[in-house]
């Protein structure tokens, strides 16, 4: 019983000291901060838009106020990512003998300006060109359409086939081509595939891609009499009409603070706190309200991050800390995409990062 007792005294006395060395949490600060960055003012903090600027510039003050230090590749605690914003063709179509393929139906237009253009096609099987493979060779791509299979070859990952159209795009024009049209066979419906390609859309820019404005379509025509018809020496011509895509280039920016560890032995090593502070801006009204405010995606994982700094910069840790709020998640990661491939401490010193989204 007297072990027991003495047990007991032990873990209450514990959970009484732990109770001590917890932070003291300042509710309203936080509160304040949330209603801030959800605040209707702030339009749902669409990647690029007034109110991500306005969030970011929230965000790296209080880093500031907190004593971060900037990084290089961060300066002024701004990573910048270029942008480009997708703005769908209203209208299109392509011509194929008798068929005739309309934009948002049974064919997405991608990218090109307005145009309209007639010629004939070539066949490039999925038009993939890499150190051991070359499915443009030997074909007269010059002057006509080229017609390639979705994908790349050996792969069935949808994902893989989305990233290699940049690439495939760009070798086809290279070689003098009037364009590019991919029969799709991938793994996700046609019309989820509409729903997703077929909207506004914001991505990572290349700054020396010319290949963004280049004639690109995706059907889900199977081309099958056209492509016999090219095998037994036929021509096959088609006939392609555009209103035009645009394209728009905006900056936002990750928003970068660094701590320095008190241990001169750890703080080489770090760890990440991290979370996206973007959202989806304004949309389809919901019970009159057009705005998505993004209190809990993600303004309360911004908070934590934020609450985090605030408590680490009078407390610090014997490693250092890198506090990241991200960009354009709702883009598809691209802001925690963009720093991984452009990280501003050595990503093999990183230990642990702590991410919060969603209040998960």
């Amino acid at each position: 019983m007297r072990f027991i007792i003495i047990t007991l005294i032990s873990i209450l006395c514990g959970q009484v000291a732990m109770a001590q060395s917890l932070p003291q949490i300042d509710t309203n600060l936080i509160k304040r901060d949330i209603y801030f960055l959800a605040s209707d003012e702030m339009k749902g903090r669409n990647t690029g838009e007034m109110g991500n600027h306005v969030a970011a510039r929230f965000i790296a003050e209080e880093f500031r106020m907190n004593g971060l230090k900037t990084l290089e590749g961060a300066e002024g605690y701004y990573q910048g990512i270029p942008f480009e914003k997708r703005i769908p063709a209203e209208s299109g179509s392509l011509t194929v003998g008798d068929t005739v393929l309309h934009h948002k139906s049974s064919m997405l237009i991608i990218s090109g300006g307005k145009m309209v253009s007639e010629g004939p096609i070539v066949f490039a099987e999925q038009a993939w060109v890499d150190d051991t493979l070359n499915q443009l060779q030997g074909l007269e791509v010059e002057g006509k359409w080229v017609v390639a299979l979705f994908g790349v070859p050996g792969s069935q990952d949808p994902r893989e086939g989305f990233s290699a159209v940049n690439e495939k795009r760009k070798n086809v024009m290279d070689r003098g081509a009037l364009g590019l049209i991919e029969i799709y066979k991938g793994r996700f419906p046609w019309s989820m595939l509409k729903g997703a390609l077929g909207r506004e859309r914001t991505i990572l820019a290349d700054g020396d891609d010319q290949s963004l404005n280049f004639p690109y379509a995706m059907v889900e025509y199977a081309f099958t009499e056209e492509l016999e018809d090219l095998k037994l020496g036929k021509e096959v011509k088609i006939k392609f009409e555009n209103s035009g895509a645009i394209n728009q280039a905006l900056v936002s920016n990750n928003v970068v603070g660094f701590l320095e560890g008190s241990d001169a032995s750890m703080k080489d090593e770090y760890i990440i706190i991290s979370a996206h502070y973007d959202h989806v801006g304004v949309g389809r009204a919901v019970d009159g309200d057009s705005i998505y405010n993004g209190a809990r995606d993600n303004a309360i994982g911004t908070e934590a991050v934020l609450s985090s700094a605030r408590y680490f910069s009078k407390n610090p840790p014997k490693r250092s800390v890198l506090f990241l709020a991200f960009t354009a998640e709702e883009m598809g990661l691209l802001g925690s995409d963009f720093y991984t491939k452009n990280p501003v401490l050595p990503l093999n010193k990183c230990i642990f990062n702590m991410n919060t989204d969603g209040a998960g």
